[in-house]
């Protein structure tokens, strides 16, 4: 392996970091509020969860959390109405949760049919925030009984799928054979 290649994976790995470390102090400054609110454990770790895709899906960094950037506004907006549309929360919560006055959030819910019709970026993150938002709510019990087990539950848990799909596979050649 040549110098050089090895200088541009370190270099490529170290930028990875920088940007994974940037979107997690930009969650932090997005998010850092919330825990004050008055929300359930499993309500405060979807709505981190829903920041953390969609600030990644949109590339957003902490120097953009509070500007008035249009990619900024956008995630907020999209994250606004998922959470309009999954959550009995008010408006002045939702406000709350994004770290805005509440009439901006009428203006998210206002703007946001415009943008799921000519931004196919929002559309896509928008359809994808209220899929995993369903989801959790669907199986939070069983998500979180996973998200917390320590290692070897999870490895377990692992072991037993695999041995599920390798009898699965078995079946279905067993079935190619007669059929």
């Amino acid at each position: 392996m040549c110098p050089y290649t090895l200088v541009y994976k370190f270099n490529y790995k170290e930028k990875m970091k920088a940007k994974e470390s940037n979107l997690d102090l930009a969650i932090e400054k997005a998010t850092h509020h919330i825990d004050d609110l008055n929300l359930t454990d499993i309500d405060v770790e979807i709505i981190k969860v829903l920041f953390r895709i969609a600030y990644k899906y949109r590339g957003i960094y902490s120097t953009s959390v509070g500007t008035r950037e249009r990619n900024i506004v956008e995630t907020n907006a999209c994250i606004a109405n998922v959470l309009k549309k999954n959550f009995p929360f008010s408006l002045n919560l939702i406000g709350k949760v994004i770290g805005k006055h509440h009439s901006s959030i009428i203006h998210y819910i206002k703007i946001h049919n415009d943008f799921l019709i000519n931004d196919k970026k929002y559309l896509s993150l928008f359809q994808k925030l209220n899929t995993i938002t369903k989801d959790y709510l669907r199986y939070e019990d069983e998500i979180m009984c996973l998200y917390r087990a320590d290692d070897a539950i999870k490895d377990e848990l692992i072991a037993k799928l695999r041995a599920d799909v390798n009898m699965l596979n078995l079946e279905l050649i067993r079935i190619k054979e007669v059929g």
